[in-house]
This record gives C-alpha cells, structure tokens and sequence, in this order.
C-alpha cells in the first residue's frame, strides 16, 4: 500500500527527516519519523504528495487541506489541526472528496 501525505511545507520528504536541523527544530518532525518507520514495519509506504502524488496512492493523508493542487486519490483522509479562521478551505468539508475527517483526535461524521 501506498500513501500520500499532502502538505505545503517540508516537502521532498523532509518531514520525515530527523537529520535536517532547520525543519527538525526541537525535535519537533519525530512523531511523523515515527509514522513512517512504524507504517514501513507493516510494508506501507508514505512519502509527501510531491514525490508520491495522490492520484498514484493508494490513499492519502491531508493535513490543513489548502488546495487541490496535487489531485485527490480513491480514499483520502483529512486531519484539521488548524482553525477555520487559519486554514479555513479545510472546513468546507461539503466541496471536499474527504472518506474521513479528524479534528484535533475527533473524528466528524461527513
């Protein structure tokens, strides 16, 4: 299985990357090192949208949605970290192709 991880920031995979000091700051990239080690341990394979476009996964994984940029694939899966008043195109949830949406750890019923 593959995933995409559609994001705006520390693409070429650089999220997961614990070596590069100035995306790494404080530690702060090891929960998704750690998403990456522990989906790879079950044979899955995730890379940010840039490298693995959402048309070519087997399911996708937006954090703070922003645009359609990078496409959508047959599943995908939305995680709301930021405000509607930050990212609010992520909460018109009615115009997205979202299976699920998480807000904060809360799934919403879509």
């Amino acid at each position: 299985m593959k995933i995409s991880l559609c994001v705006n920031y520390h693409l070429n995979n650089k999220i997961f990357d614990l070596s590069d000091v100035e995306v790494n700051r404080d530690n702060c990239q090891f929960p998704y090192y750690m998403l990456k080690k522990r989906l790879s341990l079950h044979g899955i394979e995730i890379s940010t949208c840039d490298i693995l476009s959402p048309k070519n996964a087997d399911l996708t994984f937006y954090f703070d949605y922003s645009s359609d940029k990078y496409g959508f694939s047959k599943n995908n899966y939305l995680f709301l970290f930021e405000s509607n008043i930050i990212k609010p195109l992520g909460w018109h949830l009615e115009i997205q192709k979202f299976s699920i949406c998480y807000v904060k750890c809360k799934k919403l019923d879509i």
